[in-house]
């Protein structure tokens, strides 16, 4: 069902929304959180004469060229005593921990999602990261093969992940606020799974009358600005919003039966648009804007 803004602020204020976000943990992080290998950093090494020394570095941030790995490795086990998912959201990385969490942003197109490090590689010095074929799909390199890209653990994430790893957390450590949560950009744009369908759909009349443009096989392309788990709250925001662009708010489930609302901008005729306007929201201190495609 799509009603105006108004609309649903009217509705908002019969129903007595409150005002505190309680905002979910994003439906699909499992698929980033495990099943987890045992932790582990490793002893330097060598791989064709050039030497890696593994670190707890909690600081990188790297920039430099992205490969993907798969045929022949599926099913095999990875470095940290995982199995080999070509289609699972996963990284190589030769000296980071493993597992850590790592947001990955294709450079050249603006695509971002967060990846679980859970091997080691590549062992080239023109490369800093291999991602799954999945990971190079969703962020738009599969075809051509490699991608500049910007590497960055995410540090207390990795360290939940580290913990657990460990038998020393919980699951439950990394339920955070989605709006600002690494693991949404991968969420957003993974559909190795069936996407339920939701309950109910917000828009403006002019996001409502725009036309779709479909990018890579049919995805459209939104920026996300926010999400909450009080209605109330992305309404406020989707009103902020609308001098910038036609505007949406998508439920969409969460964790454990609860709700979670999407206010997105869009959608937009192609990726550098989309990268534009993110830069735009972040400027107006958005921070947790980001691409994705649905």
């Amino acid at each position: 069902m799509l009603i105006d803004l108004a609309t649903a602020v009217a509705l908002c204020a019969v129903a007595a929304c409150g005002t505190t976000d309680t905002a979910s943990r994003p439906a699909g992080t499992d698929s980033l959180v495990g099943p987890l290998g045992v932790y582990k950093v490793g002893q330097p090494y060598r791989v064709n004469g050039r030497l890696y020394v593994p670190a707890v570095d909690y600081d990188y941030d790297e920039t430099g060229t992205a490969s993907w790995y798969g045929p022949g490795f599926q099913g095999k086990p990875t470095a940290n005593g995982e199995v080999f998912d070509a289609n699972a959201l996963t990284a190589a990385h030769a000296t980071l921990p493993m597992p850590s969490l790592v947001r990955v942003t294709n450079l050249d197109n603006g695509r971002s999602i967060t990846l679980r490090v859970n091997d080691r590689g590549p062992f080239s010095s023109s490369r800093i990261i291999d991602v799954t074929r999945r990971g190079a799909q969703l962020l738009g390199f599969e075809k051509r093969g490699t991608a500049r890209v910007r590497v960055q653990i995410l540090e207390e994430e990795s360290r939940q992940l580290a913990a657990l790893a460990q038998g020393s957390g919980s699951p439950d450590d990394l339920q955070l606020a989605e709006e600002h949560s690494p693991y949404v950009a991968a969420v957003a744009t993974t559909d190795t799974a069936p996407q339920a369908t939701p309950v109910r759909t917000v828009v403006s009349p002019s996001s409502a009358a725009r036309r779709a443009v479909p990018v890579d096989g049919g995805s459209d392309v939104w920026v996300q600005a926010g999400a909450f788990g009080e209605f109330a709250n992305a309404v406020r925001l989707a009103n902020q919003l609308k001098p910038v662009g036609a505007v949406r708010i998508q439920e969409a489930p969460g964790h454990q039966g609860q709700t979670f609302y999407r206010v997105q901008l869009g959608p937009l005729a192609a990726l550098p648009d989309a990268a534009t306007l993110v830069q735009d929201l972040q400027a107006r201190g958005y921070q947790g804007a980001h691409v994705v495609l649905q």
